[in-house]
């Protein structure tokens, strides 16, 4: 069971991720990026599951980067339905799925990556293709009146 400490975290985590306050770097898991901080670091970390659904963790490390606790967003989100009411709540794996994704983006360099190629392509003379409708052969138009 999570305290309210650990969802401050989380909460602060994530609003230090968005704004961009906090830097993540990659791990040696594929999955997996960090923070350190002076005396301990957080690990936020994403499992798949064959069913195509995922878990985030955030795992809490001492100095010498050893697991001291951790949460995932199953333990956010039965904090979020107890403090709530609401049984269908899934605001900690909203949450933190969204962390990592902006945690991942950041620490593998994605947005800078897209911005420099683009450059690129635009000093090589490539131009925006314009968008083109999709041509629909009159008998397969859903709108055309008979």
């Amino acid at each position: 069971m999570i305290s309210q400490d650990h969802v401050k975290l989380a909460e602060m985590l994530a609003a230090g991720t968005k704004a961009r306050r906090v830097e993540w770097k990659r791990s040696v898991d594929l999955d997996t990026f960090q923070l350190t901080f002076e005396t301990n670091g957080i690990k936020l970390s994403r499992f798949e599951y064959d069913d195509r659904s995922s878990v985030y963790c955030i795992e809490l490390l001492d100095g010498a980067g050893d697991q001291i606790d951790q949460f995932d967003s199953d333990d956010l989100d039965a904090f979020y339905r107890g403090s709530t009411g609401n049984r269908q709540s899934a605001a900690g794996s909203d949450m933190l799925r969204e962390m990592f994704e902006s945690a991942r983006r950041q620490a593998l360099g994605i947005d800078t990556a897209l911005v420099t190629l683009i450059a690129q392509l635009e000093d090589a003379g490539v131009q925006t293709p314009t968008p083109r409708a999709i041509e629909i052969e009159d008998d397969e138009d859903p709108f055309k009146e008979e």
